[in-house]
């Protein structure tokens, strides 16, 4: 068993054991970002710590290691609307641009998160996401219910735009709410 795999068990474990849901709703859904920079400029700023410079508000509590940006098998939490969520960064792979987490906040949803990058051109990145959900709750489910092909391509297409801006200008885009 790989020390992810025991991290995953011994952060998740005890959460799901009280988050029990019959009939449970999950979905899969993939898509494509094209982002204006090279590969080696774009990939980092899918780490957790990195991420701050594209999506304002995001802010997460470095559980382990302490010393590192991004590591595999780091252990983090953020605070969302939700509650808090709960994070393994379950895959790292900087070589072939690839990384994937496993999130989870207790009575709403479950999550698994993959990152595929690949040059596309001189300048160009494409980035393959998928998003796993898996409900824990009613208000999983209505949010499973609400995350159809349309919520989620527009989902990739904030991403896109968020991403490309903060290659550009430096900083992440204002908030529109």
């Amino acid at each position: 068993m790989t020390m992810t795999a025991v991290l995953l068990m011994l952060t998740f474990a005890p959460l799901l054991a009280q988050n029990k849901k019959e009939n449970p709703k999950a979905v899969t859904h993939r898509g494509l970002i094209r982002l204006a920079a090279p590969v080696e400029r774009a990939f980092p700023l899918f780490g957790p710590v990195r991420e701050k410079l594209w999506a304002p508000g995001w802010n997460p509590q470095i559980v382990y290691p302490l010393d590192r940006d991004v590591a595999e098998g780091m252990v983090f939490l953020t605070q969302e609307q939700r509650g808090e969520t709960y994070w393994v960064l379950t895959r790292l792979d900087a070589a072939q641009h690839f990384i994937a987490y496993a999130n989870f906040t207790p009575g709403y949803i479950a999550n698994r998160i993959e990152i595929r990058c690949r040059a596309a051109a001189a300048n160009q990145t494409e980035c393959e996401v998928m998003y796993a959900h898996v409900a824990l709750g009613e208000a999983g489910n209505h949010f499973i219910e609400q995350m159809d092909e349309k919520a989620y391509a527009a989902k990739m297409a904030h991403w896109q735009e968020a991403i490309n801006y903060a290659l550009e200008h430096g900083k992440p885009m204002e908030m529109l709410h």
